[in-house]
């Protein structure tokens, strides 16, 4: 159920390396609609939410009216263990288990140091040896934002998942007996990870270091192009307006970045196919930054041969970088999805 308070849903809030961006519904008669959304420049490149930060975005909350204080933060995915496993379950059977020793093995922690979920992916081969999905973070990293957000005056209600939010916003239970899976590319300024998806549900998270946009606007820059000219071009309508004659470099860049994108992802969906039985890929979508390039998806999804993903029907058309804020706000459960 979508937490509320006088009508209003807790504040979605999606931090990325570049901009924090916010959405909160209100509820009408057809179940909620879309209240207020936000982007705010970050100004430290990245990192913890530090007070004075936080006391910033708070402010520029309050003037866009936003109503109370209580935050559903996704964090950043450099913060979170997550990932798919395969293990051989421990002597009591317990696959589970055997994959939060994994993660204390691999990680070297130390158990009571972090916060873990772990499930059994659906559609996962049978075998020896157990397909299992895991998704957390060490209580280091979630305190260090807690305190940051808590010295600015915010509430934080919860800490999730960026994945999670997705599937909340894109095939989500509205997709849910549909055959076949959506791949969302969930695209940072430095970093990407593709997110597999069974209707709501996280079948598979691959991170891809590196692969970020700022990768499409680094052969822009050096050819001498201004980088907020370059960074403008490739997310909006192309540089014409900015310096004419320089469309085509615009161009030449996300196709060769698509073209990148798109040799990482096909092992990662070599790789599903070979866990996950008869698994087929239909919906693709951009999330995070990409998704303000619209060239950038449909490149990708002739290359991958995929069909558009299915978006929630409250994801405003003209912000679809704010899917993940919007998964923060409509929480879980049915009642989120009255208005789809």
């Amino acid at each position: 159920m979508i937490p509320w308070r006088r009508g209003y849903s807790s504040i979605g809030l999606d931090v990325t390396a570049e901009a924090v961006r916010a959405v909160q519904l209100r509820r009408v008669r057809s179940g909620w609609d879309i209240h207020e959304t936000l982007t705010v420049a970050r100004h430290g490149g990245g990192g913890g939410m530090d007070a004075a930060e936080a006391r910033r975005i708070g402010t520029a909350l309050r003037r866009r009216k936003f109503v109370g204080g209580e935050i559903r933060l996704a964090l950043p995915n450099s913060q979170l263990i997550r990932g798919l496993l395969e293990v051989e379950p421990g002597p009591d059977g317990d696959a589970l288990l055997a994959a939060a020793e994994e993660v204390e093995r691999t990680r070297r922690l130390e158990p009571g140091t972090y916060e873990l979920a772990a499930w059994r992916p659906t559609g996962a081969s049978a075998g020896r040896r157990a397909a299992v999905c895991v998704g957390g973070c060490t209580h280091a990293s979630a305190e260090a934002w807690l305190d940051g957000c808590a010295a600015g005056g915010w509430d934080v209600a919860v800490l999730d998942g960026r994945a999670h939010a997705l599937g909340r916003v894109i095939g989500g239970p509205a997709d849910a007996e549909a055959e076949g899976v959506t791949a969302v590319l969930d695209v940072d300024s430095d970093d990407a990870e593709l997110v597999l998806l069974r209707g709501d549900e996280v079948l598979y998270q691959r991170p891809l270091p590196g692969e970020g946009l700022m990768k499409a606007e680094k052969p822009l820059v050096d050819a001498g192009i201004d980088p907020d000219a370059a960074r403008r071009g490739l997310r909006q309508r192309g540089l014409a307006e900015v310096r004419p004659g320089v469309d085509e470099a615009v161009r030449s860049a996300w196709r060769g970045y698509a073209e990148g994108l798109a040799h990482e992802v096909e092992p990662a969906f070599g790789y599903a196919r070979r866990v996950f039985a008869d698994l087929t890929i239909r919906g693709f979508a951009l999330a995070g930054v990409a998704a303000e390039v619209p060239a950038l998806e449909y490149e990708l999804r002739q290359r991958l041969r995929l069909e558009p993903a299915t978006r929630h029907a409250l994801l405003p058309a003209d912000d679809r970088g704010a899917a993940v804020a919007l998964g923060m706000a409509l929480g879980g459960g049915e009642v989120a999805w009255a208005a789809a």
